[in-house]
């Protein structure tokens, strides 16, 4: 189910936005520890709409993270590598250095697995 927050950004509030995007990223890393990664890609994906809605650069960041551990985790490094370069790039710029460690730490193990 894709939510919005309308042309007004009104359809939802943009404080239930806020709580939303971080269900929905709980919910995602939820099921991925418990292997349900196609379910799990569906949430972080939405997550990364609606933070890309309400302008959250540094929630995008940990969602497209998300993502690529899923992708990882599929032994997907093609796919998870844009995403990282992307997520790093967002959590640098958002001055989230701790995110950015995270996302390099994975970023070091999906080359490692690719090779």
């Amino acid at each position: 189910m894709q939510r919005s927050l309308g042309n007004s950004g009104t359809e939802i509030g943009c404080s239930a936005a806020l709580v939303l995007h971080r269900s929905l990223g709980n919910q995602g890393v939820i099921l991925r520890q418990r292997g349900d990664l196609d379910k799990a890609m569906a949430l972080h994906k939405e997550q990364e709409g609606l933070c890309r809605q309400l302008g959250d650069l540094a929630a995008v960041a940990n969602s497209l993270g998300g993502q690529a551990t899923i992708l990882h985790r599929r032994g997907e490094p093609e796919k998870a590598m844009p995403l990282l370069d992307e997520a790093l790039r967002l959590a640098t710029q958002q001055g989230r250095a701790g995110l950015a460690r995270k996302l390099r730490s994975l970023q070091e193990q999906v080359r490692a697995a690719a090779q």
